[in-house]
């Protein structure tokens, strides 16, 4: 009779446990509550989470921690006695005590929050930067062959070469010839201190179109303390042409019988 005992005990254990496999809130933005930083004292870091579980997410508490930060590690806790449905946004204060001598441009930090995904116990870590002395400048390129009368993908890439954290980049495309169409703004969110991002982006090229085509993208960004900034980049891309396509044909007879009437049966396809 010890066995089943035994063997019940661990199933009822089971929900009990933890789980960190499941990730129900993505982080959306992170930023100082204030444009500038007081040095010898504590500054409020704001963290924005949304909740992407079909169910009801409750009992939220949360610890950031930023890290080494003229020797020591930093820590605020956050907590929400409410429930958090799909698409809710949580906005987390963090009480964040800096030194007078953070001089670094920026910090390495995470982000711990359990929370009850309907009844279930979960823990999710998140990692971020945490931008002190720092600033973003984020640049982009765009580069493409593409091909008239077709929609096409060009790429662009837009990198954070800054030594600050980038949010909120939003790049606007617009055609700076005729005859080309392409959809815009594009979304890019957070960009990290050297993180760079290739982004796909369709046209369409008219076939009266050149044999280049002009495109201007202009990139906006927000700091997460400070100013933001922007920058516009413009790229001629390269058209060319579709090979002619017309009518293939084949048979698929092999063998003819001399003094004879053969029966040739011709295959035509239509390869425009």
């Amino acid at each position: 009779m010890r066995k089943p005992i035994i063997l019940l005990i661990a199933i009822l254990l089971i929900p009990l446990i933890p789980s960190y496999s499941q990730a129900y809130l993505e982080l959306k933005d992170a930023y100082w509550s204030t444009p500038t930083l007081a040095f010898g004292a504590t500054n409020t870091f704001t963290v924005e989470v949304e909740s992407t579980y079909s169910g009801t997410l409750s009992g939220i508490s949360a610890t950031l921690t930023v890290f080494d930060v003229a020797g020591s590690d930093y820590s605020g806790t956050f907590s929400y006695a409410g429930s958090l449905f799909e698409g809710q946004v949580l906005v987390m204060d963090f009480d964040i005590f800096l030194p007078t001598d953070a001089s670094a441009s920026h910090y390495r930090a995470q982000l711990v929050i359990d929370y009850s995904a309907d009844g279930t116990p979960l823990t999710q870590t998140m990692d971020l930067y945490v931008t002190v002395q720092g600033s973003p400048e984020v640049r982009c390129r765009l580069s493409a062959n593409v091909k008239p009368g077709w929609p096409a993908t060009a790429y662009l890439t837009v990198t954070n070469e800054g030594d600050g954290v980038a949010r909120r980049v939003t790049v606007t495309v617009t055609p700076a010839s005729p005859n080309v169409q392409t959809s815009s703004p594009i979304e890019i969110g957070t960009l990290d201190p050297g993180e760079s991002r290739k982004v796909p982006l369709t046209l369409y090229i008219g076939d009266s179109a050149d044999e280049s085509v002009t495109l201007t993208a202009t990139v906006t960004w927000l700091a997460q303390v400070g100013n933001g900034g922007q920058y516009t980049c413009t790229q001629a891309l390269m058209v060319t042409e579709e090979p002619v396509r017309g009518l293939d044909v084949a048979t698929n007879t092999t063998l003819l019988e001399p003094g004879k009437t053969n029966r040739v049966y011709l295959l035509v396809r239509n390869e425009g």
